[in-house]
């Protein structure tokens, strides 16, 4: 089952929308100058009302460590969204600044446009990278070959399913919530692709016997 990310949560509308769409994570950003900015007292009275099976991911770019530290600490996300300059090393003390790093993960977003730019996104030290495709030129088959999980991002409704017939990608992101039908359309886009694709998650695929045997401990927020 492809996993599906869509962020930008900044009102009950929207709220409503992701509860009825059920994506696998849904986000709410924390970069003071985007249009869907939201403040932590805001995103807490807003998660309040999002369905249980929903992993909450926050969005940064660039904020103080302290500050991204205290909403994973204080368990109002679970996942931290990097869209920033963030380096390892900023990774690094982040994840010194958690109480219990194991139980929450960092994805870093990084835009990709050709090779070179591919192997530097998968060399970061966050547990998992966000590659958002930003040239029409680039060539998604590049990415059946990574080993790692990753989000893909950049593809619309209309070119998701080729695009997963192309990268077998685990993970996907549907943008930002400012369109809801549009998100309808690319979490059905999904789902049509992975009723007609049917595959084992990416821990059974390490794992043939996990759904028997396997604990599910290692980012529990990520499975």
């Amino acid at each position: 089952m492809t996993r599906i990310k869509m962020c930008g949560v900044d009102s009950e509308e929207e709220v409503a929308a992701v509860n009825e769409i059920l994506p696998d994570y849904a986000g709410f950003v924390f970069c003071p100058d985007d249009p869907q900015y939201v403040t932590p007292e805001r995103a807490l009275e807003l998660s309040d009302n999002i369905d249980e099976d929903i992993t909450i991911v926050g969005v940064f770019s660039n904020a103080p460590i302290r500050f991204v530290a205290a909403l994973m600490n204080e368990d109002l996300i679970e996942i931290a969204q990097l869209c920033g300059d963030e380096d390892d090393a900023y990774i690094d003390s982040l994840r010194s600044a958690l109480r219990v790093p194991d139980e929450k993960a960092i994805i870093k977003t990084a835009s990709v446009e050709d090779t070179s730019g591919l192997e530097t996104a998968l060399a970061s030290s966050a547990d998992m990278v966000q590659l958002e495709i930003v040239s029409p030129d680039f060539d998604l088959a590049l990415l059946a070959d990574v080993a790692q999980p990753y989000f893909l991002a950049g593809i619309d409704a209309e070119s998701i399913g080729a695009a997963l017939s192309q990268t077998y990608a685990g993970y996907v992101d549907a943008g930002m919530l400012v369109d809801i039908d549009g998100m309808r359309a690319f979490a059905q886009a999904v789902r049509t692709w992975d009723e007609a694709n049917p595959r084992l998650s990416f821990l059974e695929s390490l794992h043939p016997e996990y759904h028997e045997e396997a604990d599910e401990t290692a980012h529990p927020e990520l499975n």
